[in-house]
């Protein structure tokens, strides 16, 4: 093809300036209005986790109670997916919660024998639209049925122990703590998903469906440094474990020899991890001792009036917040 004589061609280029805006810190004083609420909330693992992660975070959740926008579900998200594991396994083992005498092996190969038909009525009660027998509903649906068919084959060859709670929620818990001279007291609750003993030792196990930190302490002697702020936070589920088996140990509730663990839903072979201090996996007196003086300094933190709620240096804990628009730490370009 011949040239246009007549034709001009002018390259551009165009340069948008970007600008990064800087992060404004924001920073709220606490009030006696403010400690009033405090005073009358009832206080969760994952409430005291969400102060230790982000003060303003928990300003935001717990004393202004922002809640973002519920939406319909039609596919499950990890949220989701760990709800309708774990509702799966407690329908299966209700019936033998509370009985004086352990599970056996034929009861739980019966268990598996209904397991479909038990995960195909939580999985659709809980997602409440959408349907179970194609694309990514089916997906997850077939790889939660694997990780139960492999979870009940694992307790079927552990059987011998007897569940005593299954989805137990404990609150109305009192707390007491000092500050400047004057007393405090607050409620504490939780959920414990599972309570059961087997040879006078008793298993607080907590299910989990996505990734779990690390569940080893160094050392009796690093226990709190390393169940506080940050380290905590890093420990979530060990911190958690220890919340449970404090609210038991003040209902009165089977006092002896203790174990915590986590079952993970994360690979299909995953087993029971329990949570080690040194080289022990027993939870003895003098760690719970330490564990109540960890809740004490973080009551008397959350109630100082010299202490503001704040946003977290830590940038990690900002990734699903959904608040992450109000502090501007989400990207954010001008042009």
């Amino acid at each position: 093809a011949e040239k246009n004589p007549n034709a001009r061609i002018r390259h551009q280029i165009i340069d948008f300036a970007i600008e990064t805006q800087a992060v404004r810190p924001i920073s709220v004083k606490k009030s006696g209005e403010i400690l009033g609420i405090l005073a009358k909330k009832s206080y969760s693992p994952s409430s005291i986790l969400t102060y230790l992660a982000c003060s303003l975070k928990f300003y935001f959740t717990y004393v202004l109670k922002l809640r973002e926008e519920e939406e319909m579900v039609e596919s499950p998200d990890y949220r989701l997916i760990g709800e309708i594991v774990q509702q799966t396994i407690q329908e299966l083992y209700q019936p033998f919660c509370g009985i004086d005498r352990p599970v056996t092996y034929l009861e739980i190969e019966s268990m598996k024998e209904n397991l479909e038909s038990t995960l195909s009525k939580v999985f659709l009660e809980k997602l409440k639209t959408g349907d179970l027998r194609t694309g990514r509903n089916l997906i997850v649906y077939e790889v939660m049925k694997r990780f139960l068919e492999h979870f009940f084959e694992k307790e079927k060859h552990d059987c011998g122990f007897k569940i005593l709670m299954l989805e137990q929620k404990i609150n109305e818990v009192g707390f007491g703590f000092s500050l400047e001279g004057k007393e405090h007291r607050v409620k504490l609750e939780g959920t414990v998903d599972r309570l059961d003993v087997r040879d006078n030792i008793y298993r607080v196990i907590d299910y989990k469906t996505g990734k779990i930190g690390s569940l080893n302490v160094k050392s009796e002697e690093d226990f709190v440094s390393q169940l506080t702020g940050q380290e905590a936070v890093n420990r979530k589920e060990v911190f958690q474990l220890f919340f449970y088996r404090y609210l038991l140990k003040q209902v009165g509730r089977e006092q002896g020899e203790y174990r915590l663990g986590i079952y993970p839903f994360k690979k299909i072979y995953d087993e029971l991890k329990l949570v080690r201090v040194g080289k022990t996996e027993v939870i003895d007196e003098g760690l719970m001792k330490r564990y109540e003086g960890i809740l004490t300094e973080i009551f008397r933190d959350l109630f100082s009036l010299e202490k503001p709620f704040e946003q977290t240096e830590e940038e990690r804990n900002c990734q699903y917040c959904p608040y992450i628009s109000i502090c501007n730490k989400q990207a954010t370009v001008a042009y």
